[in-house]
């Protein structure tokens, strides 16, 4: 199973947790939590190679003095040249700048498969009767119709406790 998607993990959580298999599927959940983030350090161990890391200090080069050239000096200084765009990026600057870029990307990429996960766990610790994960994943669930009616939904099982009525109410 090591050759599946990330997501089909996920996705076996999610059957899981609808067959009531409620540990396996908070373990299925963690086995793709923890692919994301070996997928993540390898896709970064890649993009830091000394190669990668200069060819993309020439492009950021390039951007920083079209911008000096048509922008007349560097983005926030009000207009005025202050120096800072022909100066030349060190390795960590780029390499922190790749950082920052794949992170967003990653983030952007894999927006409903994350949704998705926090909603599980959210139920997940629910079922469990574990409060103090409830509350902290209540807190990271997104404002989306699918999240509402996670939440909505608490109030409707009949295992629901006042904690859950006055907390969503």
């Amino acid at each position: 199973m090591d050759s599946c998607p990330a997501e089909v993990l996920l996705y076996q959580g999610c059957c899981l947790y609808y067959l009531q298999m409620y540990k396996q599927a908070a373990e299925k959940v963690d086995a793709f939590s923890a692919r994301e983030e070996e997928l993540m350090k390898k896709k970064q161990e890649r993009a830091l190679l000394p190669g990668n890391v200069m060819e993309r200090k020439r492009e950021l080069q390039r951007e920083r003095s079209k911008s000096e050239q048509y922008g007349g000096g560097v983005k926030g200084s009000g207009g005025k040249d202050s120096g800072l765009g022909s100066k030349m990026l060190s390795d960590d600057e780029v390499s922190a700048t790749i950082a920052k870029e794949l992170k967003e990307e990653h983030a952007n990429n894999r927006a409903p498969e994350m949704a998705l996960k926090n909603r599980l766990l959210f139920h997940l610790a629910h079922k469990m009767d574990d409060q103090e994960k409830l509350m902290m994943r209540h807190q990271d669930l997104t404002d989306t119709q699918g999240t509402a009616v996670s939440a909505e939904s608490l109030l409707l099982l009949p295992s629901h406790s006042f904690t859950y009525l006055t907390f969503f109410t």
